[in-house]
């Protein structure tokens, strides 16, 4: 892990450096190009902070101080049938609600209705302003326009009647050239009026909205904000150093001086499904007020609940919507959207972006890219390759669920876009370095291992120590018995086609067994067990592949006698014990091979099979290592050359149960241990009795028979053991 701290941290440097201009749009990219990295850049966090919303948000009610009056299709034709007036309705019937929601106790009432345009009936416009001067707690929706007025302002509602505070950069304020300002009769009497529009970001939805306009070089408050400080009855607004101070509230504004809004879910057991604050009908209301104004009685739960509250006064219907889309909904109502700036600016609840510094903001990219790309290459792994950036993404998500909640609003698409960075970044650089190990390995061991075992090298190359190391291990030695005199009788087309069907035959079982094949020797196939990877029961699958070569062999051997090719005869030696196993040779070309005594010893069994006349034969050791499941027959005591001490070696017979004839053979070589010539003659004749071809037994009978002959020129006997003077 330390070879790899510095590529770790110069490739998490190099991703970070890349995510921030991908980010930023700063890449060697075409004019048009970049600007739509730039726009799809910008289009991402905001997606990412509405997924934000969806998720984290709307977790509470809108505030109850709140109360919507909307009129919609069902008060328009209520007020067709009673009155038979049309929209626009006369003003004498908002002045008439006006006056009734003063008298009822509601704390401001808000017209999000523009009366730009004198009325029909004057006198209708001139009791409006009348009825909204005697309230004082009316606040007028306007309009604006980017066409410079061309005549002074009339009235200081024009120009704003809230006084608005600059101490510090409030951000980029929108900017008009005027308002657009209701008519004069009506505009007089308003105690404020604010600024009404709703604009959409870059992708046209409502997230935010600004506290303030600049009209012609003057700040002018935007309805909610006027309606909030007319409420708690504050008369000066202040900027702060990117922050909104209203009253003894002071709320965070995003980069661009806007208030992030924090939509509230709906309640629908209260209000209409999908509005978020209680609502009332308007023509509920124009009854009640009609009816307070002739001195008749009035419903008292409608009294009830205007009292106190925030009335805002705004149209929906056909021909006359006032709907935007917003995060939640595709269909959001204009005064809605008011009201939920109102209930945060209330609360004390608006969203603020952290960290506010527009360069700041891009610092979690750069720092998830960074840990990402290291966290990735350290371990040097594919799984930590594949898992650490979603891994450390995720812990940032986690983070953005929570600050969402408290308020903040973490920049969620940039660290995504840095994860993405990192896990391309990381995985390319292990792919061009720690890959080209793996694929070394691939090929190091793809025609010697099975593929399993080449996956598990390449997974953790740890396990793989070059250079070579001493460990317990089981090696397998086979050969083709006669093979030269067959080789003589074959034409080299078809001696190639015999070897490569025999060695395919057997290498696939070898394989299977875990094993690995060390080399090919003409006939002969050299394999062994427990190397480079563990494996406890080495010995065990070691014998099982020898028992399955045999049973090849032997399937083999009718295919060749149908093809008219010579019938092969496999001997296999096994030996447990310690060996040296690593890349032996010199520096330009090695193989992955073992050495030792304990190896020499298996290559001596093979041969030593030749003397007794068996196929497979395995020493002592082997025999111990495999455990029960497993029929051994012992063999005696044989002498290798290079060992001064004998070596007990076994047959293996076969997988399960040890047949009958084993017993009298094991107690006719115990004879032989004990010096007793005699009776082992009669336990091996019994066992002839049984087998009349068993080779084992026929060649201890034959050489008791003659002392001092033995199966073989050069061989000879002492007790139980058989001196091998060659192979």
């Amino acid at each position: 892990m330390g070879k790899r701290l510095w590529p770790a941290v110069a490739i998490g440097a190099a991703c970070a450096a890349v995510a921030l201009s991908l980010l930023a749009g700063f890449l060697p990219l075409p004019g048009a190009a970049q600007q739509a990295v730039r726009a799809a850049m910008h289009r991402g966090e905001l997606a990412s902070g509405d997924l934000l919303l969806r998720t984290a948000g709307l977790d509470v009610p809108g505030d109850d101080r709140v109360l919507l009056a909307i009129v919609n299709q069902a008060d328009l034709d209520e007020i067709a049938t009673s009155t038979g007036e049309g929209w626009p309705w006369p003003r004498e019937y908002w002045a008439v609600l006006t006056r009734w929601l003063a008298d009822a106790g509601a704390s401001v009432v808000a017209f999000d209705l523009f009366f730009s345009e004198p009325s029909r009936y004057p006198e209708d416009d001139r009791a409006l302003g009348a009825a909204i001067a005697a309230s004082g707690r009316v606040v007028l929706g306007v309009g604006t326009s980017s066409v410079a007025a061309t005549t002074a302002a009339t009235h200081p509602a024009e120009a704003g009647a809230a006084r608005i505070r600059l101490d510090g950069d409030p951000g980029p304020l929108p900017r008009r050239k005027r308002i657009v300002p209701p008519v004069d009769a009506i505009a007089r009497g308003a105690n404020a009026i604010a600024i009404a529009e709703v604009s959409g970001d870059d992708d046209e939805l409502v997230r935010r909205i600004p506290p303030a306009v600049l009209v012609d070089g003057s700040p002018v408050a935007t309805l909610p904000v006027r309606i909030a400080m007319l409420h708690l009855g504050v008369e000066e607004l202040r900027f702060s150093d990117g922050a909104l101070q209203l009253g003894d509230r002071v709320l965070p504004l995003d980069r661009d001086g806007r208030i992030g809004l924090r939509f509230r879910r709906p309640d629908p057991p209260r209000t209409p499904p999908g509005i978020s604050f209680p609502s009332v009908h308007v023509a509920d209301l124009l009854r009640a007020a009609f009816a307070h104004a002739e001195g008749a009685p009035v419903d008292p739960a409608l009294a009830k609940l205007v009292a106190g509250r925030i009335v805002i006064v705004g149209i929906n219907a056909p021909g006359a919507e006032d709907v935007d889309i917003t995060p939640v909904s595709g269909t959001f109502l204009g005064p809605e959207i008011h009201a939920t700036a109102i209930d945060g600016l209330l609360r004390g609840d608006v969203l603020a972006p952290w960290p506010r510094a527009r360069g700041a903001a891009h610092l979690p990219t750069a720092l998830i890219a960074f840990a990402a790309a290291v966290l990735s290459i350290l371990p040097g792994r594919p799984a930590a390759a594949a898992v650490a950036a979603p891994a450390v993404l995720l812990v940032w998500i986690a983070c953005a669920l929570a600050a969402y909640r408290s308020g903040w609003l973490l920049p969620l698409f940039g660290p995504l876009v840095g994860a993405t960075v990192a896990f391309a970044g990381s995985n390319l650089w292990l792919y061009l370095t720690e890959g080209r190990q793996k694929r070394a390995i691939g090929r190091m061991f793809s025609q010697y291992v099975s593929p399993e075992v080449v996956r598990e090298l390449q997974a953790h190359p740890e396990k793989l120590r070059l250079g070579g190391e001493r460990r317990e291990m089981t090696a397998f030695f086979s050969d083709l018995e006669g093979f030269t005199t067959m080789s003589e009788s074959l034409d080299a087309t078809t001696l190639v086609e015999f070897l490569n069907a025999y060695l395919s035959r057997c290498t696939d079982v070898i394989l299977d067994a875990g094993g690995v094949i060390d080399k090919y020797e003409g006939d002969a196939i050299i394999a062994f067990w427990n190397a480079p990877l563990d494996q406890p029961d080495h010995a065990r699958r070691a014998c099982e592949a020898a028992l399955r070569c045999q049973e090849v062999c032997a399937s083999f051997g009718d295919e060749c006698e149908q093809r008219g090719w010579p019938r092969p005869r496999m001997r296999i030696g096994l030996n447990t014990g310690p060996m040296v196993v690593g890349n032996m040779g010199s520096s330009r070309r090695f193989d992955y091979t073992i050495i030792g005594d304990a190896v020499n010893l298996a290559s001596r069994l093979e041969g030593a099979n030749k003397v007794f006349g068996t196929q497979t034969m395995a020493s002592e050791a082997t025999r111990a290592a495999c455990g029960p499941g497993l029929a051994f027959r012992p063999l005696g005591r044989v002498r290798v050359k290079g060992r001064g001490e004998p070596v007990e070696v076994h047959e293996l017979v076969a997988s399960g149960p040890e047949p009958a004839w084993i017993g009298p053979f094991r107690s006719a070589v115990d004879a032989l241990e004990r010096g007793d010539a005699t009776a082992a003659r009669r336990a091996f004749e019994a066992v002839l009795e049984v087998r009349p071809d068993d080779a084992p037994a026929r060649r201890w009978a034959a050489h008791l028979d003659e002392p001092g002959a033995g199966p073989g020129p050069g061989c000879g006997s002492e007790g139980a053991v058989w001196t091998l003077d060659g192979k």
